[in-house]
């Protein structure tokens, strides 16, 4: 037991040390269901105008105590999947490159490499979510169009997980 604490004290010390920031244990997140809210412009996820089709686009929009704007953390191996309490259904970038659009799909089972994230801690209890297959972080544009893209430490690329409201009004 001992032995297995040192060596994971080392191995997130050497992380730290080379740049690395320790991922949050998926175990940890697990079962847990949050609004996820951007840093600079202090909006929450959601499939744009609660649609429930496949591809439509993940937005920001203001805080609202409603179902399409809270989501199910599940653990997926050492990664996460969020899936949507309204729609039932996970998001994923279109592409691999910069600035690709993260649009709502089908939550597979088992889930695909595509709909994994990794929820890396920053400072002050927020995140940059960073998608397990391309490294990419999940951000936001001026216009509130959610991509991917190289992370920087823009607060356009953290996140806020808030609590699930008690009672979803819409």
């Amino acid at each position: 037991m001992i032995r297995q604490f040192k060596t994971a004290a080392i191995v997130s010390l050497c992380a730290i040390a080379l740049g690395a920031a320790p991922s949050t244990a998926p175990s940890s997140l697990a079962g847990q269901s949050h609004q996820i809210e951007n840093v600079a412009q202090s909006d929450l996820l959601r499939p744009r105008d609660a649609n429930s089709a496949n591809g439509t686009p993940i937005v920001l929009y203001s805080h609202q105590d409603w179902k399409c704007m809270t989501w199910k953390l599940e653990a997926v191996g050492d990664d996460v999947r969020l899936v949507n309490y309204f729609t039932h259904k996970t998001f994923y970038p279109d592409a691999r490159a910069d600035g690709s659009a993260v649009t709502q799909h089908p939550a597979a089972k088992p889930a695909g490499d595509a709909e994994k994230w990794r929820f890396i801690p920053v400072e002050g209890g927020t995140y940059r979510l960073e998608h397990a297959a391309t490294g990419k972080t999940l951000a936001v544009t001026a216009d509130g169009n959610v991509v991917i893209e190289t992370y920087t430490g823009a607060a356009t690329q953290q996140w806020k997980l808030l609590d699930k409201p008690a009672k979803f009004t819409g």
